[in-house]
């Protein structure tokens, strides 16, 4: 459960001040953007704290952040307890909110870059590896360059976190330079818009990894961008590093086998992902770093395989529907082909899932009828997603083949993917706005304040959904609303809120969602991370406006 960080539950009430020249936090980024474990490191908020008392709410109980004697400066502490991963931090005072920013929980010594380090000959020494090192590309034309010594057979992992994971607004490019100089490896996208270089040393020697970047969103510039929103971490290390695990799902076979991992300088004995399955909340840790993003990986309720185990020495691999299997395409050119029973009139939700893993692989996905005829073929779900997705209702009983490989013939080591079959099911989902409202208090009645909720309605899911509002403070209430299977409500609905103009507050609310047998939904809202959401929506009440 979320909490407020400073003695605050739910409700804030301010007393008179002079809301003249009072105005929200405008914080655009925190530096550095991460701590290590059990460590207190301070942070600058970039951008403006807006007007005392600032508060802070975080995502997690064994992250704290406290004030200190500079208003955009703050102490970052995590307890003895905190497992390594992401945490959602926002500030807010009497006037609004600010977006949510993310904060890293690392497992590795860090330190900030020190300037000047643009050029390699005056790069940044790293005498001790594995280090974390938090940086910013501050201004335009800025280039950060770190130095590291290696022997002849080291593998060097130099693994960047910026766009995907900390919403900086940068493309980052790393490259990496030999001991006299020149560029022999260079990288960008390779999870998200952030670089990786895997690197094993041919001669012992000071090597040099460089940094710089365009802007997220391209525009006309053409040269290297910057500005102090430019925040990164920076991986470097000869030791474990994780790039996925099998398999790729937390599922029933999970439960009796933790999940593997695969990667580079791995110990000789296995490294397994760690699941509490007593805690629904809990995030999957892994005792060595990675960039994977583990809240990434799907919970689900049936069996999750590795193609390892079921394929054996078969052309095809026999599955019982529902299951998640973890596969990779190894070669070029490679076609993993799996077979299952089905029933006439069955509907089957059919995917390949490769982005959110940072899989290489962009599966093109295909059915065969008991016929051998082509039944149906999916390859990307959008410009931006390439993976694939079908709903297939098969003709008749018998058995089905399904031909998965990579949409221009590629393959090797790091193609993984998850492919899943089920049922399809007839459901729902709530979906809140992922940006901080504010409401006037005293707003006439006839301009109503409204929060929208959207309802996805999934495999004919014709049912009344009974949704109402919850974390509102004493003063304000609001009706429940009802989702009816068809008419405008059927894919949306609005509450309606009115606040006495005494009512001040700040917090997040909740919305749920019931059904007539007692199941309930509760609404979510994205993050800056694709694929991850809150359960909550963040909703301020001001002074009217007319007493400003």
């Amino acid at each position: 459960m979320t909490r407020f960080r400073t003695c605050l539950l739910a409700m804030l009430l301010w007393g008179v001040c002079d809301v003249s020249i009072a105005e929200p936090p405008a914080i655009t980024g925190l530096y550095p953007a991460g701590v290590q474990q059990r460590q207190t490191v301070t942070i600058t908020l970039i951008g403006k704290p807006g007007t005392a008392p600032l508060e802070t709410w975080t995502s997690r109980d064994d992250v704290v952040l406290s004030e200190t004697n500079k208003p955009d400066e703050w102490m970052l502490t995590t307890s003895k307890t905190a497992s390594p991963g992401l945490c959602w931090v926002r500030f807010f005072n009497a006037e609004g909110a600010s977006p949510l920013k993310s904060i890293a929980i690392g497992q590795l010594p860090e330190i900030n870059e020190a300037e000047p380090n643009d050029e390699w000959t005056a790069a940044h020494e790293m005498p001790n590896l594995p280090v974390t090192v938090n940086g910013q590309l501050i201004k335009s034309g800025d280039v950060d360059t770190c130095a590291v010594n290696l022997e002849a057979g080291q593998t060097l992992i130099a693994s960047v976190d910026a766009h995907r994971t900390l919403a900086s607004p940068m493309d980052p490019v790393m490259q990496l330079l030999s001991p006299r100089g020149f560029v022999i490896e260079q990288n960008d996208d390779h999870h998200g818009n952030d670089p990786r270089i895997v690197f094993t040393a041919p001669q012992p020697g000071t090597y040099s990894v460089r940094m710089f970047a365009f802007p997220s969103a391209p525009n006309s510039t053409i040269a290297f961008s910057g500005a102090p929103t430019y925040v990164y971490r920076l991986t470097l290390t000869t030791g474990p590093f994780v790039n996925h695990v099998v398999p790729l799902a937390l599922g029933d076979a999970s439960r009796l086998t933790a999940p593997l991992v695969r990667g580079w300088n791995l110990p000789d004995e296995p490294i397994r992902l760690s699941v509490d399955h007593n805690r629904l909340r809990s995030s999957p840790t892994l005792p060595v770093p990675t960039s994977l993003v583990l809240d990434r990986l799907p919970r689900v309720d049936h069996p999750a395989l590795s193609e390892d185990v079921i394929s054996a020495e078969t052309e095809s691999a026999a599955l019982t529907v529902p299951v998640s299997v973890t596969g990779t395409i190894k070669q070029p050119e490679e076609t993993d082909v799996y077979t299952f029973t089905g029933k006439q009139n069955q509907t089957l939700v059919i995917s390949a899932d490769a982005h959110a893993f940072d899989s290489r692989l962009d599966p093109l996905l295909k059915v065969f009828g008991p016929d051998d005829k082509l039944l149906k073929e999916a390859d990307d779900q959008s410009a931006g997603d390439n993976d694939a997705h079908l709903t297939v209702t098969l003709p008749t009983d018998g058995t089905y083949r399904i031909k998965l490989r990579d949409r221009f013939g590629h393959g090797d080591e790091w193609s993984v993917y998850l492919l899943s079959i089920v049922e399809e099911v007839p459901r729902y989902e709530l979906t809140l706005p992922a940006d901080p409202l504010t409401l006037d208090a005293g707003k006439p009645a006839e301009k109503p304040f409204t929060i929208n909720v959207t309802v996805n309605r999934i495999g004919g899911f014709d049912k009344e959904i009974t949704l109402r509002l919850h974390g509102l403070p004493e003063g304000v209430s609001v009706a429940e609303m009802t989702s009816h299977p068809s008419g405008d409500t059927s894919k949306s609905v609005q509450f309606k809120l009115e606040a006495p103009a005494d009512v001040r507050f700040s917090g997040p609310l909740r919305v749920l969602g019931t059904v007539e047998t007692g199941e309930s939904v509760v609404a979510t809202a994205a993050v800056p991370v694709e694929g991850l959401h809150i359960d909550s929506i963040w909703l301020t009440i001001v002074p009217p406006k007319a007493s400003k």
